[in-house]
């Protein structure tokens, strides 16, 4: 009984964060109170502690953009000893702790881990940032160019065409694989005219692209274009520098930026 409330309770807090909010967003402090809150309330239902409970449950919701991936049993097995260490913090029980973190996992961020997106429109840029070095760089930039993936120093393709060489690349797919390194995963999308869409087409044959700088490509293929006016090109920045850029412009109401299970940044 205690069980099943407190695994109907986290996908509860799930529902209403979107189960995987991206690192730093009022989204992902909701989560970390709502874990917190039901690893407290099952605790006490079950005749133990609150605190090292709330504990177990806070901690590895707020670091689920680090240690959630697209492994699941990695996952799991990440979240039930971070759990467990952190309710012996707290001056409780391993397994107490243990077995919040992995409801906690299994009914709110597994049962979420990315919504079916919309494909990107002929007219319409979507930049993929991922944020999940764990240094506040960002490990990755990428975009598509309506269906034309741009991704530049990236192994996208590479591992794929290992696994299936009969492989579509798809937003979709791209996302999935950008999740393999964590949940904090952006997606920027802008509408552009026809014109400015081919003239960044073009602009990626200039930047083919090498690891370690595909911000800045990526940055220079849309720099002063459309809505892209006031970004300029560079030689070097970071995924996350751009990010803050892309973000600077959703504030001012151009364009939309949304994370893996379609919650908004």
């Amino acid at each position: 009984m205690i069980a099943g409330l407190t695994a109907a309770a986290f996908y509860e807090v799930g529902e209403f964060t979107a189960h995987n909010p991206a690192f730093g967003t009022l989204a992902h402090a909701e989560n970390v109170l709502g874990h917190a809150a039901v690893g407290c309330a099952s605790a006490v239902a079950s005749g133990a502690k609150c605190g090292p409970s709330a504990l177990a449950g806070g901690i590895t919701s707020f670091a689920g953009p680090v240690i959630n991936t697209s492994d699941r049993v990695a996952s799991l097995l990440r979240n039930t000893v971070i759990g467990g260490l952190a309710a012996v913090a707290g001056g409780g029980k391993f397994s107490n702790g243990a077995f919040t973190a992995a409801f906690g996992y299994l009914y709110n961020a597994a049962a979420g881990k990315i919504a079916s997106l919309r494909e990107p429109g002929p007219n319409e840029i979507a930049i993929v940032i991922n944020n999940n070095d764990g240094f506040g760089a960002g490990t990755h930039a990428g975009m598509f160019i309506g269906d034309r993936l741009y991704d530049p120093g990236g192994d996208y393709a590479n591992q794929r065409g290992r696994k299936d060489p009969d492989y579509l690349t798809s937003l979709n797919d791209y996302v999935s694989f950008q999740l393999e390194d964590g949940n904090d995963v952006r997606i920027y999308r802008f509408t552009l005219g026809s014109t400015d869409m081919t003239t960044i087409l073009g602009r990626t044959a200039d930047f083919p692209g090498s690891a370690g700088f595909c911000a800045a490509n990526v940055q220079s293929c849309i720099a002063g274009i459309g809505p892209f006016i006031d970004i300029s090109a560079t030689w070097l920045t970071t995924p996350a520098s751009l990010a803050n850029r892309l973000n600077t412009m959703i504030s001012g109401g151009t364009g939309s930026c949304m994370g893996p299970s379609g919650q908004k940044c």
